[in-house]
């Protein structure tokens, strides 16, 4: 989208507008070539890249930081950008970098926390103007309360549970899960309780399709203009009404429209953002979007949720939930959160950050709390790194995914020759237009919950 609207007749799109996915910032110097170091005029890249440049101490992430000063940084979908104990501290790295820096921030989400009113997260609180005014504001609510109201869950399902509800629930249906695995294990069990054991996935007429992190980029963009086809059809055609299993990846950013949503508790911004993707153009039907817990052997906990879910059920309790606009919501959220941090994370960082202990800034300041592993999953790509091959970084980008490294030694991985801290994968245990790379790791899974393991 940004090669299409920003690159002239006679520039290379790719030297103009870079893409970059992973974290794949190799220290080994024969691998140094495939980082990308924000050299092009635009840089597209993630959250968790950004975030964790400008926390590091590592020359690994560093090399690319002086690239910044005097850009314009758009941060998209700001919300679910960082964890919400580490705003504190960023946000006095933002200023600095604006104000000595010549650089220009915009945040962007459709439920932004006011953070910088809170007095637990900003020490000179500020009070920014209203692009639009309070009348305006309520009338947008209204119209929003009739769009879509979620609605919790009473009790705590199990996946056979979560599939007769969704045999119960018109068409398109959209369900997002907390991790990967548990995404995967959804989709898995309604395929084979649609198509058998043996199931094949025919994406363009399958009444179930699973988008997540376990694609490869390249894989992913099929899933989602598929996606994007389906749910254009006409309401009568059998085509429109299916399932799509997916994690927060369909939160932001894409177009979706669906009848049906059901979101696996975590947050009350996750909620809102679903609630983006139900009705989204006010088409003539009832619309569903319900929270809902699950509790079964092969769903596995994401640890970032647990008190965002705890201060959800209760904002349910005292049915703010679909009552307040999405800004108080999600502000209020984040304020019990920061009083909630026991740990005093957001404190501690700021305190070593004082100190110049940078070190340990950068050990605090965890995006993602674990980390992850790049694993290339395209055959011909490892073969070229293999026999030593030029590989792009955008080839290496789009041709691999990431795996959590504490996980990496259950799996079918295995390490590419010459090549330290990348990894391939069996060819077929990746599943390119349904599982991806979980149609090995549920494999594996299913051997280990039956006693059996990997050697």
């Amino acid at each position: 989208m940004y090669r299409k609207a920003l690159v002239l007749p006679d520039e290379n799109p790719e030297e103009v507008v870079a893409e970059h996915h992973h974290q794949a910032d190799f220290e080994a110097e024969n691998i140094r070539h495939l980082a990308t170091l924000w050299q092009s005029p635009i840089i597209v890249t993630t959250a968790v890249q950004f975030f964790e440049t400008i926390a590091s101490n590592h020359p690994s992430k560093l090399r690319k930081l002086h690239e910044l000063p005097g850009s314009a940084v758009f941060v998209d979908e700001t919300h679910a950008a960082i964890p919400n104990t580490l705003w504190p501290q960023t946000w006095k790295w933002l200023k600095e970098l604006a104000e000595r820096w010549q650089c220009h921030f915009v945040l962007a989400s459709g439920s932004l926390p006011r953070f910088w009113e809170l007095r637990d997260m900003i020490d000179v609180p500020e009070k920014l103007s209203d692009l639009v005014d309070q009348e305006l504001r309520q009338r947008a609510l209204r119209y929003e309360q009739k769009r879509v109201s979620p609605l919790r869950y009473p009790d705590v399902l199990d996946i056979e549970g979560l599939l007769r509800i969704l045999d119960s629930t018109p068409g398109p249906r959209l369900v997002i899960m907390n991790t990967v695995q548990s995404a995967a294990v959804v989709a898995d069990r309604i395929a084979k309780k649609l198509y058998g054991e043996n199931y094949a996935i025919n994406i363009n007429t399958s009444s179930v399709l699973h988008l997540s992190t376990s694609l490869a980029p390249k894989d992913r963009e099929v899933i989602v203009k598929t996606v994007e086809r389906r749910l254009g059809l006409p309401f009568s055609d059998l085509n429109r009404d299916f399932t799509l299993v997916a994690t927060s990846c369909v939160e932001a950013g894409l177009d979706f429209s669906f009848r049906s949503a059901f979101r696996q508790r975590a947050s009350i911004s996750s909620l809102i953002q679903v609630g983006g993707r139900v009705r989204r153009r006010n088409e003539d039907f009832n619309s569903v979007l319900i929270d809902f817990k699950i509790e079964d052997r092969l769903i596995n906990r994401h640890p970032a949720f647990t008190l965002s879910s705890q201060i959800l059920e209760r904002l349910f309790d005292e049915n703010k939930v679909g009552a307040d606009s999405p800004s108080d919501l999600v502000t209020e959220a984040l304020r019990r959160e920061l009083m909630s941090d026991t740990n005093g994370t957001y404190k501690l960082i700021q305190q070593k950050e004082i100190d110049g202990d940078y070190p340990e800034v950068a050990r605090l300041y965890n995006v993602i709390s674990e980390n992850t592993t790049l694993v290339v999953i395209d055959s011909s790509l490892i073969q070229k790194l293999e026999r030593g091959e030029k590989v792009t970084p955008r080839e290496l980008n789009r041709g691999s995914v990431q795996i959590w490294t504490n996980k990496l030694i259950k799996t079918c991985a295995f390490p590419i020759e010459g090549l330290p801290g990348i990894f391939g994968w069996p060819e077929e245990d990746y599943d390119r237009l349904f599982l991806g790379y979980m149609k090995g790791m549920l494999r594996l899974l299913m051997t280990e919950l039956e006693g059996g393991g990997v050697i």
